[in-house]
């Protein structure tokens, strides 16, 4: 028997949550995260280096969840799948990538983030 695995985000949420349907009438949660990242100096301290940002998205059940409980600011620990996406606008080439949500929650092991 095998154990199935799948690809996890962590992060907190960099802006205000948004709410949408899809045509089929599910309901659509947005939100872009950040990263934070940090760097080890020589002498063991760390510096911290700016935040990698990138889109959040969750449908259903996963979303009203979502909407209800996630806050700008707030850690989160999310089971995904990556997305590629490219398109044209104003006749430029627009790519870039999203994590659809299977599954979030609150990370509870970091601390919240204030976020201007």
């Amino acid at each position: 028997m095998s154990i199935n695995t799948k690809p996890s985000v962590t992060g907190f949420i960099a802006t205000d949550p948004k709410r949408s349907e899809t045509r089929e009438g599910k309901t659509k949660f947005f939100a872009r995260f950040g990263q934070p990242h940090a760097q080890r100096n020589e002498d063991g301290t760390f510096t911290q280096l700016d935040p990698t940002f990138s889109n959040l998205v969750a449908y259903g059940e996963t979303a009203e969840w979502a909407l209800e409980n996630l806050r700008k600011g707030d850690s989160f620990l999310a089971q995904v799948n990556k997305r590629d996406y490219s398109f044209e606008r104003d006749g430029k080439q627009v790519e870039g990538e999203e994590f659809i949500a299977n599954k979030i929650s609150h990370d509870s092991t970091r601390h919240d983030y204030v976020v201007d």
